[in-house]
């Protein structure tokens, strides 16, 4: 994204903002409204999933009926337009890359898991301690229950494998049935500001948890007249 279409943002959009490369493993309820909101903050994005857009996408997920039989990576594609979105049909780690060094040095590199299996999870973490990505980030949704997992370090690493259940130990609802559209979007804008503190130096935290249908209650003072 040229840098002049975010000036009016100079003072909130950190400028390493423009310098990263967003990879995001999955383009479902929560990955296909991260990509979107990601390449709007500066980034390059790819996007990797081998699923065509379903009926009970709609409405939960980016898509809408337009997008039914397309593959997921198509549609949200023609979604982002200009900034693009690159997406790529497949599993992320991508065997048929030949090298996301490419793409950008390992430091400016943010990967994004919104993937469903515990299994796939796993491998996706590894590879980006292996290959010591700047900043793991892993999602989750439960109905309006949203959890954002990041890992920098090897001990952060440590802690998020350790602790990470297999598939056999936490039941899988339907799609659809495990949260909505607002909550992968309510999730998708956590990110955007995860990511910009990243690049500003602040401490993230090892995990954040927030519930989508709670409000802070404010107490307004009326004014004299």
């Amino acid at each position: 994204m040229p840098l002049d279409l975010l000036d009016r943002q100079a003072r909130i959009i950190d400028p390493k903002m423009g310098r990263l490369t967003i990879l995001v493993a999955g383009a479902g309820m929560v990955g296909s409204w991260a990509a979107l909101a990601r390449v709007r903050a500066g980034a390059a994005v790819h996007v990797w999933d081998d699923d065509e857009v379903e009926t009970h996408n709609v409405g939960v997920q980016a898509y809408d009926g337009r997008h039914v039989g397309m593959p997921k990576i198509d549609a949200l594609s023609s979604l982002a337009g200009d900034p693009e979105i690159i997406g790529h049909v497949g599993r992320f780690p991508d065997p048929n890359l030949d090298s996301y060094e490419d793409m950008q040095p390992a430091e400016n590199t943010v990967v994004v898991c919104a993937v469903d299996s515990m299994a796939g999870r796993r491998e996706i973490a590894e590879w980006s301690r292996d290959n010591r990505v700047g900043l793991f980030i892993e999602t989750g949704v439960q109905a309006e229950l949203v959890v954002v997992k990041t890992a920098i370090s090897a001990e952060d690493y440590e802690r998020y494998l350790t602790t990470l259940p297999t598939d056999d130990q936490v039941e899988e609802p339907q799609c659809g049935l495990k949260g909505t559209a607002y909550a992968g979007m309510c999730l998708a804008a956590q990110i955007v500001p995860l990511v910009n503190g990243w690049c500003k130096g602040d401490t993230l935290p090892p995990i954040r948890m927030f519930h989508t249908g709670h409000w802070m209650n404010v107490e307004v003072s009326q004014q004299k007249r």
